[in-house]
């Protein structure tokens, strides 16, 4: 019985090729997931902004005070949508721009929330320095030529783009939310 000699030379590339294909093959999985995973968050983030600023609006129309409500405790009085879609804003998360879009048939009113640089803190060690920007968010209310009203129809205008949204009885939130990934630019409106 004659035994044959197994060419060992042959296998060992096979393998190589194979596994270099696989780790190749994975490499493209893991990017071409992790690019439609940032999309998926962001349309996440609009479907919970619609949920959570309809349970705000409802709390005050409830309560019989609309959108100014009265904190029982301290007796300050505030505008609850602009305390909750500044909250909001920070909850967000950096890189994305909501702009929010509230009122009634009397009143409309728009805006977003921009940083600005309250200054610099700088520190030093081992002589490198390095600077940190303060930043601070405040509210950007958007100029009243934006904003067009015909009939139930309301039109926002923001950064050459138009958006329209139903104008319903009663009090009414919407929100654009815009977010760059890449050279994209992804919207989401209510």
């Amino acid at each position: 019985m004659k035994i044959k000699k197994i060419n060992r030379r042959g296998q060992f590339y096979l393998l190589a090729a194979i596994i270099i294909i696989a780790v190749i093959i994975g490499f493209a999985t893991i990017t071409n997931y992790a690019k439609s995973k940032s999309n998926i968050k962001l349309y996440d983030l609009g479907e919970e902004l619609g949920i959570e600023g309809g349970e705000v609006l409802d709390y005050g129309t409830i309560n019989g005070e609309g959108i100014v409500v009265t904190i029982r405790d301290s007796g300050e009085v505030i505008n609850i949508m602009e305390h909750f879609t500044a909250l909001y804003d920070l909850y967000a998360g950096e890189n994305k721009k909501i702009y929010y879009v509230f009122g009634n048939n009397n009143n409309i009113k728009a805006y977003n929330y921009i940083d600005i640089s309250q200054g610099t803190v700088s520190i030093t060690v081992t002589g490198v320095p390095s600077n940190l920007d303060i930043l601070a968010k405040i509210r950007n209310d958007l100029p009243p030529e934006t904003i067009t009203k015909t009939g139930n129809l309301i039109s926002i205008s923001i950064s050459g783009n138009t958006y329209e949204f139903d104008l319903k009885p009663g009090e009414n939130f919407y929100f654009v939310i815009s977010q760059e990934i890449g050279e994209e630019e992804y919207i989401v409106k209510s």
